[in-house]
Parts: C-alpha cells; structure tokens; sequence
C-alpha cells in the first residue's frame, strides 16, 4: 500500500484519541510509518464487538438483580473475564471463583479475598457490593 492510500476515515470508535500505525510506501519506494484515523469497515466491527460486551454486561446485571448471581459475576464480565481468567489473575482456585460468583458463596467471601478481587478488577473493595445505578 501507498502512503498516500492509507485509510483515513472517521474515527467513531475512538473519537480521534487514537491512531493506528500502518506501514506503507513513501515516494521512494522506503516503508515508513503512517497513522490512520480509522477505516469504516474496522471501525464497524469493533463497534459490533462492544454492543455484545454491553449486552453481556447486562445480562450478567440482570442475573444478579434477580438474586441469580453476585455482584462479583457482574464485574467480573464487565472486565470481560470468565472464571478461568479470574482465577489465574486473583491465584484463587476455578471453584472458589465460581462459588463466589454465587450469592450465598459471596456473602462468606474475606475481606482479603474481596481486595483481591478488587485490585484484579481495578475496583475499590466496597464497589464490589454495590451495583451501578441503572
């Protein structure tokens, strides 16, 4: 690709916050670097992907309204993890995670356990008991 054929589309994802690097031909013939603003067709597909990260987020929400799940489930999808990668952040066993996604098995979480949590989900310790107002 040319320099001057790199896509510069509006950028609706990132509102301008951030340019990809492209390497393209100058007019030399060298590979030099270019920024883009975006390219629609990328732009589409990342928009696609994050409406089903917030239609998961709020189910998972849903599910804990309904007393189905716990707060820490709630976030724990918010951050786009499952209960494997929790696991492996916090150093918490795959059981443990999945109890603790569980009403009954969050209400016997520690205080040291739920700032694990916390630190991994990059949230104060308290937020993890409360929902967003919605």
């Amino acid at each position: 690709m040319k320099k001057e054929e790199v896509p510069q589309d509006p950028d609706v994802v990132n509102a301008g916050l951030r340019k990809d690097v492209y390497y393209a031909l100058d007019e030399n013939g060298q590979f030099v670097q270019v920024f883009s603003s975006g390219w629609e067709a990328k732009n589409t597909v990342i928009l696609q992907a994050w409406e089903g990260i917030h239609a998961e987020a709020e189910q998972a929400l849903r599910e804990v309204q309904a007393g189905l799940k716990s707060p820490l489930y709630y976030y724990m999808v918010r951050a786009q993890m499952d209960v494997n990668l929790l696991s492996r952040y916090t150093g918490f066993p795959k059981r443990k995670v999945r109890k603790h996604c569980t009403p009954a098995g969050y209400s016997l979480i520690s205080a040291k356990e739920k700032e694990a949590y916390a630190k991994v989900l990059m949230l104060e310790p308290d937020t993890l008991d409360n929902l967003p107002d919605v």
